[in-house]
């Protein structure tokens, strides 16, 4: 089972690298940080927090933090 297992990641790897490397892609996560940020300057945080807010963030994954 562990070398099927590794083909399994190592495909789903392959797919979202090709997925993540399309220009469509990247103009996407940044409109989607642009408006984070703005939306943070807009709740009240200053611009300093709201770029450190951002920049810790990183890119936005579908897992999320539980």
């Amino acid at each position: 089972m562990g070398p099927m297992m590794g083909e399994m990641m190592s495909n789903m790897l392959k797919s979202m690298s090709k997925t993540m490397a399309e220009p469509q892609i990247a103009q996407n996560f940044a409109t989607f940080t642009r408006n984070y940020y703005q939306a943070l300057v807009d709740r009240g945080f200053t611009e300093e927090e709201a770029m450190k807010i951002v920049t810790s963030t990183g890119v936005p994954s579908m897992g999320g933090k539980q």
